[in-house]
């Protein structure tokens, strides 16, 4: 799998590899925001856990003479938090309490098409995560009750999958100049963690009771500011266009 020292090249060989006539076109992002997530398969329903996301980002052109709107090529670094929360068990929504936090180094690869009237971009990608620290708390109530499944034994459950491969679509907006906003949706293709055994809430031993075998996948949304570091000012693509009519 890549490590963080391969990623770092692979940004460096783009600027690198970048031709000066291409460079006003050759965008570097920083980018900061908001997670909301939450883990298909564990019971615990609802974008209930919010953490940080931020990284740093380069885009590219596919198509550098095309100004008026053009399909582009990105890559990010992004450190992401993301997980599930239920607060503890209450009335008959969950059947436990939980917190899972979990850290991830993101590396997402996507296809951009910037729209040629509006400072609107749409993107579509998948992303390699690596999944390095984890914080998982189960607040599970000593009676269990009839039809609410909750894990067998929390001390044993299945480790979690330190890699994770997500499909990505972005929408990015123009806020102010460079300042941009971007609202993205993402869910794991891969499980981050397999065949968690789940009892039914009976007692174990008796003809009602039985055990289902769930796998866990991320899904979230993200709300971010984004700084393009090199955008050239509107007035000056203008510019660009009008000469390049005549």
């Amino acid at each position: 799998m890549l490590r963080i020292k391969h990623i770092l090249l692979i940004f460096a060989l783009l600027f690198a590899f970048n031709k000066p006539a291409q460079a006003q076109l050759f965008q570097a992002t920083v980018n900061a925001g908001l997670n909301l997530s939450q883990v298909e398969g564990d019971e615990v329903s609802g974008f209930y856990k919010a953490g940080f996301t931020g990284g740093v980002g380069v885009m590219m052109p596919l198509q550098p003479s095309n100004l008026k709107g053009s399909w582009r090529a990105s890559l990010e670094m992004l450190y992401s938090l993301r997980g599930a929360y239920e607060k503890e068990p209450t009335g008959t929504k969950a059947p436990f309490g939980y917190s899972l936090g979990l850290q991830y180094i993101d590396i997402p690869v996507m296809i951009h098409y910037k729209d040629p009237r509006l400072d609107l971009m749409f993107g579509l990608g998948v992303q390699y995560g690596r999944l390095f620290k984890i914080n998982e708390e189960w607040r599970l109530p000593e009676t269990p009750k009839l039809g609410f499944y909750r894990p067998i034994d929390v001390e044993k459950l299945p480790s979690f999958n330190r890699n994770e491969f997500s499909v990505v679509a972005d929408v990015r907006f123009g806020i102010w100049q460079k300042l941009k906003c971007s609202v993205r949706w993402q869910y794991g293709l891969t499980s981050i963690r397999s065949d968690v055994p789940f009892s039914n809430g009976a007692n174990p031993g008796t003809d009602g009771y039985y055990i289902v075998s769930r796998d866990y996948h991320n899904h979230w949304l993200t709300l971010r500011l984004v700084y393009v570091i090199n955008e050239r000012p509107s007035q000056d693509k203008d510019r660009t266009i009008n000469r390049n009519r005549y």
